[in-house]
């Protein structure tokens, strides 16, 4: 089996999942994502490379997985959300 793409996925491990609900934006997130409770990859000829089950650091831990498609969708929807509440500010 050769590796290649095969889609256009964003994952989000638990601490940029702690980023993205300082930023507001976790929850709409978790609407669109897949959950991911761990990673594993392996080699062509089955070494493992990668192998975290983020259950083993904590049991509320977890990742999630998006298509970077639905990223513009989640962007406008903070964008929506900024620009109809006083009390948020955006720093550019």
């Amino acid at each position: 089996m050769k590796p290649s793409a095969v889609g256009a996925g964003i994952g989000f491990q638990p601490i940029g999942m702690t980023a993205l609900h300082r930023l507001g934006l976790l929850e709409t997130i978790e609407k669109y994502g897949a959950r991911i409770d761990g990673i594993r990859t392996h080699s062509v000829d089955g070494r493992p490379i990668l192998d975290v089950a983020y259950k083993r650091y904590d049991s509320i831990l977890y990742g999630l997985g998006l298509h970077r498609g639905l990223m513009i969708i989640v962007h406008a929807h903070h964008q929506f959300f900024i620009s109809h509440n006083d009390n948020h500010s955006v720093l550019t």
